[in-house]
């Protein structure tokens, strides 16, 4: 768990690239899908970003997906943002673009919360030995 003593840097995160340090909690190492050679960070079933406040900005967005595969089934979680709760459904195995609203009057830091209550452990599905608690995989996040 990386734990910032500052306030986050960038306004966004793209996997691999820019705000690395701001996957402040719940998040296994960086991969890249296979399929489309996406940067992202699978969480565990609960996941901490967070972001410097972008002035004026009223939306979050999340560039997404989460291992409906290794699950057999649709995926149902939530996203806390700043304490505000929003479901967050994934039906199919794929990736998503998600919009959500953010006051743009709160503190300069801006707590995103990524939660499944059931993860995934991919040795369930495919015998591998990899036990890690899979949640949302989260390849960006960016106001406006």
């Amino acid at each position: 768990m990386a734990l910032l003593t500052s306030p986050p840097r960038h306004a966004a995160i793209i996997a691999g690239s820019i705000g690395e340090e701001q996957f402040v909690e719940g998040w296994h190492h960086r991969e890249e899908d296979p399929r489309n050679g996406m940067a992202y960070r699978p969480g565990t079933g609960r996941s901490i970003f967070v972001l410097r406040r972008k002035p004026g900005a009223e939306r979050l967005w999340l560039l997404l997906s989460g291992p409906v595969a290794l699950a057999g089934r649709p995926l149902e979680g939530r996203v806390r943002i700043d304490g505000r709760r929003h479901q967050l459904p994934l039906a199919v195995d794929t990736w998503v673009l998600r919009r959500y609203p953010i006051d743009p009057r709160r503190g300069e830091t801006l707590r995103v919360e990524l939660i499944l209550p059931e993860p995934a452990i991919p040795d369930r599905t495919l015998s591998n030995g990899d036990l890690r608690p899979l949640g949302w995989y989260l390849s960006a996040a960016w106001q406006e």
